[in-house]
């Protein structure tokens, strides 16, 4: 008996999708993430209540906020996950941020009443418009402008489609592998989909200012079970593809409107599917945070950079 223990707990600790999601779920919280693990939500497209596994956040600087859900699949190494890749040229390089603009707003309104000795109007008048944006953070050579180096600039390939090996006929003389991506389906859509209540939830008033919020789904396999196949741009087969990866962002170009947010709200764009392994999950996300100084690096852009794309807005608002 004591043995079939034994084989029982190893079977459980290395084939399991539990243990995998504890051991995923224990990586993000050594990171320093708050997290919420297996709670429930409301499906924006199918009406359904389903289950999350995890939801994560991490306060940067005190006023940038990331914010992650992170959906755990534990599959075998000899069954990988396959991301069918492109070359970056091909798509526009660039990620999003929830804006938190009323305090810059009011920030310049005083320094123009200072200035001019009353409080100009039009900057009220532009806050009843909107108080929170969504913006791109796209590359840009260009250190004056409003435009950013996006996270995802320096990617020479993105992934565009996504299947799973499945093994058919297993064990018989006419055994063979075949693509099938129903197993993963469901976990990985849950992820884009979860999203829909972290970018609601940006509108409630917290203790701490944040004014951006980046916001990012994550699939996470196990180690050794994610491949990338390459091709170039006359889409051919790259040489040594398919290959053993640990992250590959994939290409999603979702759009959240307020029909599936269901409650008035900024409209927001994720671009991409973070696909990584579990020692890919810790370099994301060591990454969102590896510079401080955010004015040309990754993920989040620098406060003075936001005031100068509020007061681009503002001076716009005024000139309608």
């Amino acid at each position: 008996m004591e043995n079939n223990l034994e084989k029982i707990g190893h079977l459980l600790k290395e084939n399991s999708d539990f243990s995998f999601e504890m051991r995923v779920l224990n990586e993000v919280n050594k990171q320093g993430y708050k997290t919420e693990h297996s709670g429930t939500y409301l499906d924006p497209y199918t009406g359904m209540n389903r289950e999350f596994d995890i939801r994560a956040t991490k306060m940067i600087d005190d006023d940038k906020e990331v914010r992650l859900s992170i959906e755990c699949k534990n599959i075998s190494s000899d069954v990988p996950v396959v991301i069918h890749s492109v070359p970056n040229s091909k798509l526009k390089s660039y990620h999003t941020l929830i804006i938190e603009f009323e305090d810059i707003v009011k920030e310049l309104e005083e320094k123009e009443s200072a200035h001019s000795g009353f409080a100009p109007p039009i900057m009220t008048n532009f806050l009843k418009g909107a108080a929170m944006a969504s913006i791109k953070v796209e590359y840009s050579t260009d250190a004056s402008s409003n435009v950013y180096k996006s996270n995802y600039s320096d990617f020479e390939y993105i992934g565009k489609s996504i299947d799973k090996i499945a093994i058919k006929n297993k064990g018989q003389k006419n055994e063979k592998f075949i693509l099938n991506d129903e197993e993963i389906y469901n976990k990985y859509s849950q992820a884009i989909n979860s999203v829909c209540d972290l970018i609601k939830d940006t509108d409630k008033k917290t203790d701490y200012p944040a004014p951006q919020y980046f916001i990012q789904p994550v699939f996470v396999v196990p180690d050794n079970s994610l491949l990338e196949i390459q091709y170039n741009d006359k889409g051919e087969i790259v040489e040594g593809s398919p290959k053993n990866v640990n992250r590959v962002p994939l290409y999603i170009g979702k759009n959240f409107s307020e029909r599936e947010l269901g409650r008035p709200c900024v409209d927001h764009e994720i671009r991409y599917l973070e696909v990584v392994t579990e020692s890919g999950l810790k370099a994301l996300l060591e990454s969102y945070e590896s510079n401080k100084d955010f004015d040309f690096e990754p993920t989040f852009i620098s406060r003075h950079r936001i005031q100068n794309v509020v007061a681009k807005a503002v001076t716009e608002y005024r000139e309608m």
